[in-house]
């Protein structure tokens, strides 16, 4: 039973390779369907030569999370974004 325990362990620390030979990435996807969940691909994906590789590192997310967190997310970039025009105004004050 220990064998089987260890060869699992060091199955999961082995490196990650995609089928383009490169290490994937670690991104976070922003969809509808898929908020705030993060997943491993092909790091060549935005150079428009993926070999499609993905995996999801974090399990599916509830239906109420798949509201909730876009709405927070949205309220936090506004916020920021008025934090950003605040900011300008009071350089522009100080001139």
């Amino acid at each position: 039973m220990a064998t089987s325990s260890s060869n699992s362990t060091a199955n999961s620390r082995r490196k990650k390779v995609c089928k383009c030979g490169e290490t994937p990435v670690l991104s976070t996807s922003w969809t509808d369907d898929n908020p705030s969940r993060r997943f491993f691909g092909c790091r060549n994906y935005y150079d428009g030569k993926p070999c499609n590789y993905f995996r999801w590192l974090d399990d599916e997310i509830c239906d109420r999370g798949k509201i909730v967190i876009p709405q927070l997310r949205n309220e936090n970039l506004k916020m920021k974004e008025d934090l950003l025009g605040t900011k300008e105004e009071l350089l522009k004050m100080k001139e």
